[in-house]
C-alpha cells in the first residue's frame, strides 16, 4: 500500500496537468475564434459598405465576392438588385422626359387652338383652371378663385341657365359636356366659348 503523500502527490500533477491543458483549449479557441470572427466579418463589412453606398444613391457600389457561399450569394443578390435599380431608375428617367414632352406638346396644342383645361371636383366643389382658361374668360393667369359661382358670374346672363343645365345633364348622366355660351370679360365684351 502506498503511503497517503504519495498519493495526493499524483492527485497535485494530474489536477495542474488538467488545469493547464484547459487554459490551452481556451487560448486555442479564443484564437481560432477570433480568426474565425475576422474571416467573417471582413466580408460583411464590405457588403455593408457597398450596401450604404447603394442606399446613398452610388451605382458603382462593387460588393465583391467572398470564400462563404452565403455571403457571397448575399452579395450577388444586392448586386442584382443594385442592377435593378438602376434599369428602373432610367426607365423612370425616360418616362418623366416623355411625359414632359408630352406635357410641352399638350401646351403648345392648347396654345394654338386657343384652348384651355380645367377639373373639376364636384365634392368640394372646386374648379381648377390653366392659365389658357382664364385667358379665354378675360381673366389674368391665376385670379381664378376656384369657385362654381364664379364661372356662373363669368357666363352671359341669357346663356347661363342652359349651360348650367348642360353641366348638371352631363353630371346625372355620365354623359358629354358640350355646349357654347358667351362670357362677358371684366373689360365689358362679349366672346363666345365652346365648352367640351
Amino acid at each position: 500500500e502506498q503511503p497517503t503523500s504519495v498519493a495526493l502527490a499524483s492527485v497535485r500533477i494530474g489536477r495542474e496537468q488538467a488545469f493547464a491543458a484547459l487554459i490551452v483549449i481556451v487560448c486555442l479557441a479564443a484564437a481560432i475564434g477570433a480568426a474565425a470572427a475576422g474571416w467573417l466579418t471582413a466580408p460583411l463589412a464590405v457588403l455593408s459598405l457597398a450596401v450604404r453606398r447603394l442606399a446613398d444613391g452610388a451605382d458603382d457600389a462593387q460588393l465583391g465576392s467572398s470564400g462563404i457561399t452565403e455571403i457571397s450569394r448575399l452579395a450577388g443578390a444586392f448586386g442584382e438588385m443594385r442592377e435593378r435599380l438602376a434599369a428602373r431608375t432610367r426607365e423612370q428617367e425616360s418616362s418623366e422626359a416623355a411625359l414632359r414632352e408630352s406635357e410641352e406638346h399638350l401646351r403648345l396644342a392648347l396654345e394654338a387652338g386657343r384652348m384651355g383645361t380645367w377639373d373639376w371636383n364636384v365634392r368640394t366643389d372646386e374648379l381648377s383652371w390653366d392659365g389658357s382658361l382664364e385667358e379665354l374668360h378675360g381673366l389674368r393667369p391665376g385670379s381664378f378663385d376656384g369657385r362654381f359661382e364664379t364661372f356662373v358670374s363669368l357666363l352671359h346672363p341669357a346663356d347661363r341657365e342652359g349651360a348650367v343645365e348642360s353641366i348638371g345633364s352631363a353630371l346625372r348622366t355620365g354623359g358629354q359636356f358640350n355646349t357654347e355660351f358667351r362670357v362677358i370679360w371684366p373689360d365689358g365684351s362679349i366672346h363666345w366659348i365652346a365648352g367640351l
